[in-house]
């Protein structure tokens, strides 16, 4: 039924709440039937390809933003005027933020260790290569609010000393690097980036493969060598990219710090449940009435989650 074409498996789309998903001419289109490739494939021989589908994203997002109306950036134009990097690695350990791409290494204590190691060179990395199955609470996010990671990344250049700046995304992610090339131009014009105004800072993306989404095996790609993880220690917060102190947390990470900064370690701290601390960004999919990713305290119930948030199966 399909004519002149020759589908063929490929690597997962992190489209897990919308599939089947399909990529045509580097273009995502999820919900994909028989029905519809054949819609998809006419218009694209006609030149008029088909608006690429959206999934359902994020949803119930309550406390991620920070701001009423607009006001991306402020948190940090307030700490480049009249703040203190070690007051604000202060906040990060009082409100208990760990990095939420899977290890929980405690922020505050990861961003004081880039802060104090010697070296007059620092990088930031965020890692957005999120390549885990049935993830993409990521994906989500840069959807929605690029500009919250965004000044995430900047607060901690800002904080450790880092004078570079570097956004490490799956190559997947086409719409979300569109998403964070508009947060990055906004940043530049309102004179946040380069030169004397703050760090210089890029996207690169990632050449693909489950592993490089480990820290190690992340730097060595961006050191242009093989996907693998390195012997640790040396450990990136002191000997990271190309040898420099290393600060690298998730997007996940950045996009909750200029809340709790503007709200108080203590807001963030009061969430949670059985002593959890805070709240996370959690993918669901497969049977359930609404996928997507929602927002829940640290401890929910994984019945809750699906039954209350998700609906039920």
């Amino acid at each position: 039924r399909l004519p002149g074409c020759r589908p063929r498996a490929c690597p997962c789309l992190g489209q897990c709440d919308a599939g089947p998903a399909l990529s045509l001419d580097g273009r995502i289109h999820t919900g994909a039937s028989e029905d519809s490739l054949i819609v998809l494939l006419a218009a694209h021989k006609t030149g008029r390809p088909r608006r690429a589908s959206r999934p359902a994203g994020l949803r119930e997002s309550k406390n991620l933003f920070p701001y009423r109306r607009g006001g991306a950036f402020h948190v940090l134009k307030s700490l480049r005027r009249k703040g203190d990097p070690d007051a604000v690695i202060a906040a990060l350990k009082e409100s208990g933020l760990r990095g939420m791409g899977g290890a929980g290494f405690p922020a505050g204590a990861k961003w004081e260790i880039v802060r104090r190691a010697p070296g007059g060179e620092k990088v930031v990395i965020c890692n957005a290569d999120e390549s885990e199955p049935g993830a993409f609470k990521d994906r989500a996010l840069l959807d929605t609010h690029p500009a919250l990671v965004l000044e995430g990344m900047l607060i901690a250049a800002w904080a450790v000393g880092a004078r570079r700046a570097i956004v490490y995304i799956r190559s997947e992610y086409a719409r979300q690097r569109r998403s964070l090339g508009r947060a990055l131009r906004a940043a530049r014009e309102g004179g946040l980036l380069g030169g004397r105004k703050g760090p210089e800072a890029e996207i690169f993306v990632s050449p693909g493969g489950y592993i490089c989404g480990e820290e190690t095996a992340l730097l060595e790609v961006l050191e242009d060598k093989r996907a693998q993880p390195r012997d640790k220690p040396p450990y990136p917060g002191v000997e990271g990219l190309f040898g420099r102190p290393t600060l690298i947390n998730n997007a996940e990470t950045f996009a909750l710090v200029p809340a709790i900064l503007r709200k108080g370690p203590g807001w963030y701290a009061g969430f949670g449940r059985g002593g959890g601390r805070g709240f996370k960004l959690l993918s669901i999919s497969g049977p359930v009435r609404r996928p997507g990713v929602y927002e829940v305290e640290l401890g929910t119930p994984i019945r809750a989650l699906i039954e209350e948030k998700a609906g039920g199966l």
